[in-house]
């Protein structure tokens, strides 16, 4: 994704799922403007970890990176995101989730199928009280 998008301080929204674009997510996500409500980069080849830069979208309501290869635990910083209700990470390889999951109250759609998840949740998960249910299913050992 090209940095000039940063410059778009007027884009709500980005769905390039499915496309070319590929590389380091870190790097995609730095590039896109702060103005964003809905993030849409599945079935794409990001590798790496989800960025503690993900905090810089304070209007976020939608994630969707499912699809890719990222891996590691989930940042901290996913906690800020207090306007999020749709996080798709399903089919990656994400090992774990910090307790800071538990601010995220608006949240009414998680999928992390088909990752590396190993070990018990953060009890945080239950404050989670929006979710209708909560999709870990299939999760691959390391």
């Amino acid at each position: 994704i090209p940095t000039e998008m940063s410059n778009c301080q007027y884009l709500w929204a980005i769905d390039v799922s499915n496309t070319n674009v590929s590389g380091q997510l870190v790097d995609n996500i730095n590039a896109l403007p702060s103005s964003l409500s809905t993030i849409r980069m599945s079935g794409l080849s990001f590798v790496g970890r989800l960025p503690s830069a993900i905090a810089s979208f304070p209007d976020l309501g939608a994630l969707d990176l499912s699809g890719n290869m990222i891996s590691g635990p989930l940042p901290t910083e996913i906690g800020s995101l207090n306007k999020l209700y749709s996080l798709k990470l399903d089919r990656n390889q994400i090992t774990g989730l910090p307790t800071e999951i538990g601010y995220l109250d608006q949240l009414y759609w998680l999928d992390l199928d088909e990752n590396h998840i190993a070990g018990s949740l953060p009890s945080e998960v239950g404050d989670l009280t929006a979710l209708p249910s909560f999709p870990v299913r299939e999760q691959k050992q390391l």
